[in-house]
This record gives structure tokens, C-alpha cells and sequence, in this order.
């Protein structure tokens, strides 16, 4: 009897022991990822009048938001910046700073992203093709008051 609670003691002690070993190395291998993701000794973020589209690779919803913008002709009427994340580990640290002055957590980030130029952050399929779309409807608006303003001219 004294030896099975010995055996199982130093089972569950042995157990209890691996679990934390196993544990601590997860955290620092997470640590170690997210301090990359953080670290901002390589990324230049881009202030201008381009919105910044961050997409992965393997991400359906980016590709249905791709899809949207090259049947609506975005890359010759605006300006947006496609930045693929899941290869390019500047790009995704460019995505989580940008993501964070918008007050957006790192943690729950996600794809597919935009960054407008007025730094608001857009994410989903949705919001983001739905402010390209106001986008075009101002720049066609904008035509339109020019093409009048030209024939008034003459």
C-alpha cells in the first residue's frame, strides 16, 4: 500500500513537473514571437495619401476582397498598397503598429485590413469594400463637378 502512494506521488509529481516545463518553453517561443511582431526597428510606416491593404495569402476573405478590387477597377482610379502579411514579416509588424493606433489590441487583429489614409483601420471584407466604394463615388462626384466647372468655362 505505502509503495502504490509512493509510485503515484512521484508520477504526479514527475507529471505535474513536465507540464511546466512544457508550459514555459510555449510562453517563450510566444514571447519571442510577439516581440518580433512588436519590434519596430524595421518598419517604416507610410503616411501619405495611400490607403495600405494587408492581406495573407491563405486568407479566402482577402481574396474576396482582391477579387472586389480588380473587377472594380481599384489599382487605376485609387491609391492602395497591397501588403502581403503571412511571407513578410516587416509588412505584418507594419500591419499590428498601424492596427495599434487604432487602439485595436494586437492580439485581435486580423485580415483581411486596411489602413485608410486618414488613419482609420477597416477590417472584413465589408467595411473595407464598402469604403472603396465611397472612395469611387467621390472621385466620380469630383469628376463630374470639373467636367460641369469646364463647360460653364467655355
Amino acid at each position: 500500500m505505502k509503495q502504490k502512494i509512493i509510485t503515484g506521488t512521484i508520477i504526479l509529481i514527475t507529471t505535474i513537473l513536465l507540464f511546466v516545463v512544457i508550459t514555459g518553453s510555449k510562453n517563450k517561443k510566444t514571447q519571442k514571437l510577439e516581440n518580433n511582431l512588436t519590434d519596430s526597428s524595421n518598419v517604416v510606416v507610410i503616411s501619405t495619401d495611400t490607403d495600405i491593404f494587408y492581406w495573407g495569402e491563405t486568407c479566402p476573405h482577402c481574396h474576396d476582397t482582391i477579387d472586389w478590387m480588380e473587377e472594380n477597377i481599384i489599382d487605376g482610379k485609387l491609391k492602395v498598397i497591397r501588403k502581403e502579411i503571412s511571407k513578410n514579416d516587416n509588412n505584418a509588424k507594419e500591419l499590428i503598429q498601424n492596427a495599434k493606433i487604432c487602439g485595436i489590441n494586437e492580439k485581435e487583429v486580423g485580415i483581411p485590413f486596411m489602413f485608410t489614409k486618414t488613419q482609420k483601420c477597416l477590417v472584413g471584407t465589408p467595411d473595407i469594400t464598402s469604403y472603396l466604394r465611397e472612395e469611387l463615388n467621390k472621385l466620380e462626384v469630383n469628376k463630374r463637378l470639373i467636367i460641369n466647372k469646364n463647360e460653364k468655362n467655355n
